[in-house]
Parts: structure tokens; sequence; C-alpha cells
């Protein structure tokens, strides 16, 4: 079975999904961050945004306890909306890691039962 919603019409991206995750040089944060550069460049150096060319698509699954996929969103034509830095490193962190928030847009979810 499948559920699917669309915007339609002038498109108005009032859909979002917000990663929070732990911020840092590796290889898969760095990856977001670059992807969040190229579709947004700085407003001093007037660049052209690469943002029609790097949408993506993603899933987000939920698996039951057996380990087996009880359902799946699918999300089409993700691209990131802010990039925020929500905590940082200090002395004072008590062993806390530094984090970052992601708004992702998306212009279609497909629900997989």
């Amino acid at each position: 079975k499948t559920q699917t919603q669309a915007t339609i019409g002038g498109v108005k991206y009032n859909s979002t999904i917000t990663l929070t995750y732990v911020a840092g040089n590796e290889a898969d944060q760095k990856k977001l961050s670059e992807w969040y550069n190229d579709c947004h460049p700085d407003t001093f150096s007037g660049g052209a945004s690469k943002a029609m060319d790097s949408r993506k698509n993603g899933s987000l699954v939920i698996y039951d306890p057996n380990g087996q996929e009880a359902m799946r969103y699918n999300f089409i034509d993700l691209f990131p909306g802010t990039k925020k830095q929500i905590s940082s490193l200090s002395v004072d962190s008590g062993g806390s890691l530094a984090e970052d928030t992601l708004e992702l847009f998306f212009t279609q979810v497909i629900r997989k039962i």
C-alpha cells in the first residue's frame, strides 16, 4: 500500500525535516556541509547556486523489534534550507558533543506500509 502527498500548483515549500547530527570534520558531516554550501553560495562572492542540480531523494525507515522494515517514508527532491550550530565544544561542556541541525525541504513524500 502506498500513500503519496505532493505539492501542486505554485510550489510552496512548507514541508520540512530537521536533522540533528554530531558536528565535525568527518566524511559524513563534511558531505552535509558541502551539500549545503553548494546550494547556498556566499552572498559576498555572488556565485551561482547549484540548488536545482543538487536535489536528492532520501528515506526514513522504521524497523520492528525483529529488525524487519515496518514502514518507509520516501522523500523526493530534498534540498537544504537552513543550517545551524546548536551546541559547540567547550571546557564546560562536560563531555557533550557539538551538534548541528540541517533543515531539509522536500516536494513530495511517499509512505510505504
